[in-house]
């Protein structure tokens, strides 16, 4: 921390935090966090290991580590400074802090998922390690229920987890052997299918078997709840066609729409009005970056 910096220590987060913790997600994305929606969760989960900084007993900064995959990942996730304490380096130490916290409980890698214009983000994670291993597109979009869009080229129907089991580790499905959403990161096995107990899925297909796999659920941001999906395609047509199914739920059903998609499709993507009416700025979609460090690597 810098040298000007208050005395501060580091504890778990508790019940009682949860005024600061919506007073920080109030100024974090435009009041569109999900942070509050998670926190309670985090409290309840004896897989999660969450860390304050406390500065006048108040929180100026989280974050949490949760142990998934039965023991062999540490995920980082919910890292918030409060406005008034940022520049100051809490993210760094808080970062650090849960570097230790992972060598101690013994898992074998940390992995998160971060925004490809997230600077400060990844200019920390390669402090202490992380790298890149993988990327998917993302887009948003906030106003669908104004727009009329629809290709149904491919049938689109639902899908039962235990369907999903005989798929997830599928080459061609899951690029390297990952299934992303949702911010998310898990390797394609029959525990990932577990750690999305609260998604549902879909798939599509041609006589070669299924061609493309979505998975999709509720996610709520501030005071709006959003329709987030991610799509794993082997053809333009099966993303689209995933994308016109799930363009429909958002617009009929919620406040938004969140999608991962593979990276090849971008310029395709591009090609669609009201996928880049909010990237228009940039012209560009963004990309979200897997990172990951092996523990017992230098950093």
């Amino acid at each position: 921390m810098n040298s000007d910096s208050p005395e501060y220590h580091i504890r778990p987060l508790e019940g009682s935090d949860e005024e600061d913790i919506l007073e920080i997600a109030k100024h974090t994305w435009d009041g569109h966090d999900y942070l509050p929606f998670y926190f309670r969760r985090w409290l309840e989960n004896k897989d999660c290991h969450t860390a304050a900084i406390i500065i006048s007993n108040k929180v100026a900064a989280l974050a949490n580590l949760r142990v998934i995959e039965k023991g062999k990942t540490g995920w980082m996730e919910g890292l918030r400074v409060h406005l008034r304490h940022r520049g100051k380096g809490l993210a760094s130490v808080l970062t650090r802090y849960l570097v230790r916290k992972a060598v101690e409980i013994g898992v074998q890698r940390l992995r998160y998922t971060t925004a490809s214009d997230n600077t400060a983000s990844l200019h920390l994670a390669k402090s202490i390690g992380l790298s890149p291993i993988h990327e998917m597109g993302i887009f948003w979009y906030s106003e669908s229920a104004n727009v009329s869009w629809g290709q149904e080229l491919k049938s689109v129907i639902p899908a039962d987890p235990s369907d999903i089991l005989t798929l997830v580790a599928s080459p061609r499905l899951f690029q390297k052997g990952i299934i992303m959403h949702d911010w998310k990161a898990y390797d394609a096995s029959v525990e990932a299918v577990k750690y999305l107990k609260d998604a549902k899925f879909w798939v599509a297909g041609n006589e070669n078997g299924v061609m493309s796999i979505s998975i999709g659920n509720e996610r709520g941001e501030g005071e709006k709840n959003i329709w987030c999906v991610s799509i794993h395609a082997l053809s333009k047509d099966h993303l689209l066609s995933h994308l016109s199914y799930h363009f429909a739920t958002a617009r009929d059903k919620f406040d938004g729409l969140f999608v991962m998609y593979p990276l090849k499709y971008t310029e395709d993507l591009k090609q669609i009005p009201w996928i880049m009416k909010h990237h228009r700025e940039r012209e560009e979609l963004m990309r979200m970056i897997l990172l990951e460090k092996v523990l017992g690597e230098t950093s």
